[in-house]
């Protein structure tokens, strides 16, 4: 059995004096040249290198539950609740009791 080692891209670390980093933030991806952060109130940061913010806007009512960045593609896609309390998945069972009425899965080309 053979092993492979790949080198993977990731910010040099150095402090930050100034940042733009949300303190809801709820799950964060690296995307292209940019940090995609998505927060507790349904919105997602772009922030650069630097941690500055290069824009932001609202993906979903509630909470962004998970961002994920698809490089082929350049493509966005979130994962978030529209209401307060609700989770996109049952969590132990298969049934379907306690699935949100709305929960959304959005995407965005770049």
């Amino acid at each position: 059995m053979g092993f492979a080692f790949k080198r993977f891209n990731f910010f040099q670390p150095h402090q930050v004096a100034r940042h733009a980093f949300p303190p809801n933030a709820s799950c964060v991806v690296p995307g292209g040249p940019v940090l995609w952060v998505g927060t507790e109130s349904g919105s997602v940061f772009i922030l650069d290198a630097r941690l500055s913010l290069l824009g932001t806007f609202n993906a979903h009512g509630h909470r962004v539950l998970e961002v994920v960045w698809l490089e082929k593609r350049q493509l966005l896609i979130t994962v978030g609740s529209e209401e307060p309390g609700c989770l996109p998945f049952p969590c132990a069972s298969r049934e379907m009791h306690g699935v949100p009425r709305l929960v959304l899965v959005r995407a965005m080309a770049s």
